[in-house]
């Protein structure tokens, strides 16, 4: 009877159903949580400056500087939530540059153009510079290296070794009938890249050797009327350029050129600039239409993963009466997963985007 008992207890208790408390109850095995997903295509965020043209957008001394038609504005909070009025200017701010130590803007009212220097404690210059014997030829582009100012004219690209007091033209030549070369300009160990438009509104693209002032143009890289707006270099040695009828791309020192993109449905869209990503061989670009200048427009950003190959358009899907034209790109920042940038509106103030690579 005993070793009956004690067979019965052995057994109630590995059932843990004998006898035993009615709170008793088995702990749940909690399921993995599910791995987040990977964010794909591209998100925008409004930026500020509502109601601004953002002529240009530039870094400088750990900020993010915006030239537009009314003044130099400043941001240095990363959600761009804020921003300061550094100057107020009569005329449209036209050209914008930056080294580590010197901001330059220069505006363009009906004469001469104006030009202004901003030291790192914001500190504002106005330089009576000598860009052009005649006081109706503008100051179009400026390039800044530690040492060298360079700007464009109608024609001629000049350079300035005194922070812009006096110019010496290198290339081109002043008074001559163009509209400008406008063309943010490109420096490739030498070489120095400078375009916009000639008289006749063709696209006129320059290189300039800067060692013995060697020149070399390229004409008609887009059916006229047209313009060249921006210029990069690679380091495969690839030439790319934008400008009004799209991007362009030339392998071999613009010996031939090959169209890598257009717009079918607005074939003269303007496209001021592009970002490209050496890692990923991604370009991004985002157009202008001038049939709806300083009118409301959607906003389209196009995205190119493999150097102009193939493009998918992003639409930013705002009201009707959204300004989404593109005059200006900024890149901040980009990592394995994605790049972000800031585009600058015509009347629409600043978004920031963030396009993520598609996965491998």
């Amino acid at each position: 009877m005993f070793k009956q008992l004690t067979l019965l207890s052995v057994i109630c208790a590995t059932l843990t159903g004998c006898g035993g408390s009615d709170n008793a109850t088995s702990t749940p095995i909690e399921p993995a949580p599910e791995p987040e997903p990977t964010p794909s295509g591209i998100t925008f965020t409004d930026a500020g400056l509502s109601g601004e043209r953002i002529n240009h957008l530039v870094h400088f001394n750990d900020a993010i500087y915006a030239g537009t038609d009314t003044g130099l504005f400043k941001s240095s909070n990363d959600t761009f939530t804020q921003w300061q009025k550094v100057a107020t200017t009569s005329a449209p701010i036209s050209a914008m540059c930056a080294n580590s130590t010197e901001l330059f803007y220069a505006t363009r009212p009906a004469q001469r153009s104006t030009l202004t220097k901003v030291s790192m404690n914001e500190e504002l210059s106005h330089i009576e510079h000598r860009f052009a014997p005649s006081e109706s030829e503008h100051i179009y582009a400026l390039y800044c290296t530690e040492s060298t100012l360079y700007g464009t004219g109608n024609l001629v690209l000049s350079a300035s070794y005194d922070d812009g007091v006096s110019w010496q033209a290198l290339a081109g030549e002043y008074g001559y009938a163009a509209t400008g070369m406008t063309a943010s300009m490109h420096k490739s160990d030498n070489m120095l890249w400078y375009g916009g438009q000639g008289a006749i509104e063709n696209p006129i693209l320059r290189r300039v050797d800067l060692e013995n002032l060697a020149q070399q143009e390229y004409h008609d890289l887009f059916p006229a009327p047209s313009t060249i707006k921006a210029i990069k270099t690679t380091s495969q040695g690839e030439i790319i350029i934008s400008g009004e009828g799209g991007l362009m791309k030339s392998a071999d020192q613009g010996e031939t050129w090959t169209q890598i993109y257009r717009d079918e449905q607005v074939p003269y869209r303007f496209y001021f600039d592009f970002i490209y990503t050496e890692n990923t061989h991604t370009l991004i670009s985002a157009g202008w239409n001038k049939s709806q200048k300083r009118a409301p427009q959607p906003l389209y950003v196009d995205v190119s993963d493999n150097g102009g190959e193939q493009w998918q358009r992003f639409h930013y899907d705002k009201s009707a009466d959204y300004h989404g034209g593109v005059l200006s790109l900024l890149p901040l920042s980009s990592d394995e997963q994605s790049v972000s940038l800031l585009l600058g509106l015509d009347m629409g103030g600043v978004v920031k985007a963030q396009y993520y690579y598609p996965p491998h």
